[in-house]
């Protein structure tokens, strides 16, 4: 029986899909013992052809969202365990054989770790896997699909991912899991994501695209305490300078400007909860102008500008 499904998702990836797969079957893990599905969203390039040509089972299924495809091949696989990959992450070596220490422990359902970032990363990869990246083992909310295994039995009880969720997705299945069991952020389960978003503009733009489905994701898993600061901040975010500005347009006078010292305490706060253990301020500096972008754009999606 194959212990492990390991579900990937695509769309015209040959740049990546290549190296992803390659990957995948230098791992340690018994070959037997794991199948790899690509589920292609109707590539118009060769991914297809390099996924089929490295042995991986190909289905074709055009215009669908990615948790529509992730749900696809979690009803076509055999193996007891689904473990969700992107197509630009590599894996390492002992991958599998990592991630194997969870499969008999039935209280755990749902386990993997942040992916990482890759070899010469810029300022931005680096700075913002201080928020993001996987540092110790630990019992954690959610973890991302670009590194997520999943227990079948779990998988099937929570009705798979929302697929009317554009993004944010992952979170929301994992909301749901946490109702069977635990979720393990284990950062030897290891991988690399080849395409994190290397300077500002991809940064905004890829939180902002995040971002869209914050708030519906409410509708179906309902609030977390821990989604109040990516719910409420945005809001604050854009509230505060706003209201400056208006009074002081409607005031004529300056006395309000202040507030906008009053208005990154949050971030500032943030930062150094991040940084504490760092000993450069220039980290310091860098993880400070990311959250304000990051806090930009979430509150960009919410007003919908393009």
């Amino acid at each position: 029986m194959v212990d492990v499904s390991i579900i990937i998702p695509a769309k015209n990836e040959e740049a990546f899909i290549g190296q992803c797969l390659e990957s995948v079957l230098n791992n340690s893990y018994p070959g037997d013992g794991y199948e790899i599905l690509v589920v292609d969203n109707g590539s118009t390039d060769d991914t297809r052809e390099i996924s089929r040509k490295m042995g991986a089972i190909v289905y074709e299924k055009p215009d669908l969202s990615i948790s529509a495809l992730r749900n696809f091949g979690a009803k076509m696989a055999k193996g007891r365990i689904l473990a969700f990959l992107d197509a630009d992450c590599t894996v390492a070596e002992d991958w599998l054989c990592r991630a194997e220490e969870y499969f008999k422990k039935d209280e755990i359902v749902c386990f993997g770790a942040p992916p990482g970032i890759p070899d010469n990363p810029t300022w931005v990869q680096k700075t913002w896997f201080l928020v993001r990246g996987a540092h110790e083992r630990k019992v954690t909310s959610w973890l991302e699909t670009a590194n997520m295994l999943i227990k079948r039995e779990a998988f099937l009880a929570v009705g798979g991912f929302n697929e009317h969720l554009t993004t944010c997705e992952d979170v929301d299945i994992s909301y749901r899991l946490l109702k069977s069991g635990k979720i393990v952020s284990d950062p030897s389960i290891k991988t690399i994501h080849h395409r994190e978003p290397g300077t500002l503009r991809d940064f905004f733009n890829k939180e902002r695209w995040r971002g869209r489905s914050n708030y519906n994701g409410l509708l179906h898993h309902g609030l977390k305490l821990q989604e109040l600061p990516s719910l409420l901040l945005p809001i604050y975010f854009g509230l505060i300078p706003f209201l400056v500005l208006i009074f002081t347009l409607v005031s004529g006078s300056p006395n309000y400007l202040p507030f906008l010292i009053v208005w990154q305490i949050p971030i500032v706060a943030g930062t150094l909860l991040k940084t504490r253990r760092q000993a450069c301020h220039i980290t310091t500096l860098m993880l400070f102008v990311l959250l304000n972008v990051y806090y930009a754009a979430r509150l960009s999606s919410m007003l919908q500008v393009k």
